[in-house]
């Protein structure tokens, strides 16, 4: 369910190969493992074509053999220019092997040293640009894994709203009055749709609480993760975004709205802006006019204050990881303020 496939090799991949390939043209010198990376990497359609992980693994492979074949005065000239794209990608230990490079100065006695030195800007580049690569790669898994956890949280309970009813009452639809016919008799709309009455009991409004305290736990990780996505790393994201850490952050969620719910029912949290203990969550709204061919409403079943008011405070019990703990540390305030409170 939260698998995804690789994702294609970036813009501009094919031609830093064929750079490398024009690089090695130049060479006299010829080298049997550079040929067989070339090979192993030439494109051959889908099916023949390796991952590009390791395509990219090659490619760096053919880069690093071809700086230690090339001449000092090309090594020279490819260096400047690791360096310039290094700057450009930001990699952390450019300024030290920067210095290092131009202490070996341009004298053929410090050759190997500006060639060590240019190898090992290589490989740190290969590292950060395979971070890169995995970051993105990632960026889109955990992205995917949100939508599909939408459609489930909120796609889910919405089809069965408004169709679950229905589906109940389709064996009812046709009656069978004798054994050679079939009379199609549908029931009344708002007998179809009288069985969303469980809500109104305690017990319904029970599971409406839990579900919308896992909505406000899942808004919680889809806003956080679309306000950062550019700036979460791969470890952030493995751990936070992880299936387990996600069901986990939902279970939290749902229990710190049930949480909720009962310091409301209970009148620790009472005002008019919270839900007292005699409260109904849909009614039946009377035709328009009254009279016998007034139109009837579309849903029997309308959501009271009641009902918006307990959306409200689950999803935000959800939403937020602090609201609930903090609403418990002024109960502890309180209570050890009244056990201190000295006797008349």
């Amino acid at each position: 369910m939260f698998g995804r496939k690789a994702q294609k090799p970036p813009y501009g991949w094919i031609s830093y190969r064929q750079n490398l390939l024009v690089l090695y043209e130049d060479l006299e010198e010829r080298d049997d493992r550079i040929d067989a990376l070339i090979d192993k990497t030439e494109y051959r359609g889908k099916a023949g074509r390796p991952s590009f992980a390791e395509q990219w693994a090659d490619v760096n492979q053919i880069e690093l053999r071809l700086f230690r074949l090339i001449d000092d005065t090309r090594l020279l000239a490819e260096t400047e220019r690791k360096f310039i794209e290094a700057e450009e990608m930001g990699l952390e230990g450019r300024a030290a092997l920067r210095k290092r490079f131009d202490e070996a100065g341009r004298e053929p006695a410090g050759a190997e040293e500006r060639r060590a030195i240019a190898i090992t800007l290589l490989e740190e580049m290969f590292v950060k640009y395979s971070y890169r690569f995995a970051e993105r790669e990632k960026r889109g898994e955990v992205s995917g894994r949100l939508t599909r956890l939408g459609l489930l949280i909120i796609g889910l309970p919405t089809a069965l709203v408004f169709f679950g009813p229905l589906i109940e009452e389709v064996p009812s639809l046709f009656s069978r009055p004798d054994a050679d016919s079939y009379s199609f008799a549908p029931r009344p709309l708002e007998n179809v749709y009288s069985s969303l009455s469980w809500a109104s009991s305690k017990f319904g409004a029970f599971f409406v609480v839990m579900y919308f305290g896992i909505v406000g736990a899942y808004f919680s990780r889809l806003f956080g993760y679309a306000k950062k996505m550019e700036k979460l790393r791969w470890a952030d994201m493995d751990l936070v975004y992880a299936p387990g850490a996600l069901w986990v952050r939902l279970l939290v969620g749902a229990i710190a709205a049930v949480i909720l719910f009962f310091l409301m029912m209970g009148n620790i949290l009472s005002g008019p802006i919270f839900l007292e203990g005699d409260f109904s969550l849909w009614q039946v709204p009377d035709a328009a006019g009254g009279g016998a061919g007034a139109p009837q409403p579309l849903l029997p079943l309308r959501p009271t204050e009641d009902f918006a008011r307990l959306v409200v405070w689950c999803t935000l019990a959800g939403f937020s990881e602090r609201f609930v703990p903090d609403r418990f540390a002024e109960l502890e305030e309180s209570a050890r303020g009244s056990g201190n409170k000295p006797a008349d």
